[in-house]
């Protein structure tokens, strides 16, 4: 599945319904999600983040970049051409360089600030991962579900499922209907 990752719009507030991510970029995984319960943030640690949020969207596109000349670099690792090697990285981050110029810094919204600092959330993960709905009703018992014990790669033990989701906010030409 496609990341959709748009942290002005859709961000991980507390009750943000998120994607979790493969290792490669660009893509989320079809069948884990996670849905915030975090914390009030102090407002100033938010600049500090938007800075590691900016330098992790750099690492993800120069890694991006990098995907078509793995092969390359493998064979330059092999053969033992550090040379070589360096000098594609370069090209690759003065290509990633160009592509950030152009892209927006990303800044936290005032709206963002408010929520994150009255009723929390999990702002480190913003522009990292696919925010793709909301708890809008029942929290509680979201809360009840963090309280959950969980195995050595924090999953619920048992796992807790989800019997029924309503979409209530669909994009044009999709009709509404329940999830199972």
């Amino acid at each position: 599945i496609p990341s959709e990752i748009n942290p002005w719009k859709y961000y991980h507030k507390r009750g943000a319904v998120g994607q979790a991510s493969l290792r490669q970029v660009n893509y989320s995984t079809s069948q884990q999600f996670y849905i915030i319960t975090g914390a009030k943030v102090n407002a100033s640690s938010l600049e500090g983040m938007e800075k590691k949020i900016q330098k992790k969207w750099f690492s993800v596109l120069r890694d991006s970049l990098a995907q078509p000349y793995a092969k390359e670099f493998l064979e330059y690792k092999e053969k033992g051409y550090k040379n070589k090697s360096s000098v594609l990285r370069d090209k690759l981050t003065k290509q990633a360089e160009a592509v950030m110029n152009e892209r927006p810094v990303f800044h936290f919204s005032k709206e963002q600030i408010r929520e994150y600092t009255t009723i929390g959330g999990a702002p480190t993960l913003d522009g990292y991962y696919t925010v793709f709905g909301e708890v809008i009703e029942g929290m509680n018992v979201i809360d009840s579900i963090s309280m959950s014990h969980v195995d050595k790669n924090s999953r619920p033990v048992p796992d807790v499922k989800i019997i029924r989701a309503v979409l209530i906010d669909c994009p044009e030409g999709n009709q509404e209907t329940p999830a199972e």
